[in-house]
């Protein structure tokens, strides 16, 4: 598990996830499927720890993609659920502060 928190580390894990789905599809690299399972756990990881609930997300469809034929997970909704995420997280910091004022 990754001690740190870290919302771009996680959509980056999850874009180069997608990447080595593309890359197994194409046949030509059936190892590709572990590194996009790997890149989608350590996706969760930059999570977990602050925010379980969007890691369970990840791990739910992570989970999904390696037991169900013919399911991919949809790293494009959970990249843009991450980026919501962060504007909230973004926004409560900003009223938190001011209140500190």
């Amino acid at each position: 598990m990754i001690d740190n928190v870290c919302f771009d580390c996680a959509r980056k894990h999850l874009g180069r996830a997608n990447s080595f789905i593309y890359e197994w599809l194409s046949d030509s690299y059936p190892e590709a499927l572990w590194f996009a399972i790997g890149e989608i756990s350590l996706a969760e990881d930059h999570l977990v720890l602050s925010y379980p609930e969007m890691a369970n997300k990840i791990i739910q469809q992570r989970l999904k993609f390696m037991t169900e034929d013919n399911f991919y997970p949809d790293l494009t909704g959970l990249i843009l659920e991450i980026s919501e995420l962060l504007k909230k997280e973004e926004k409560r910091l900003k009223r938190k502060l001011k209140r500190k004022k």
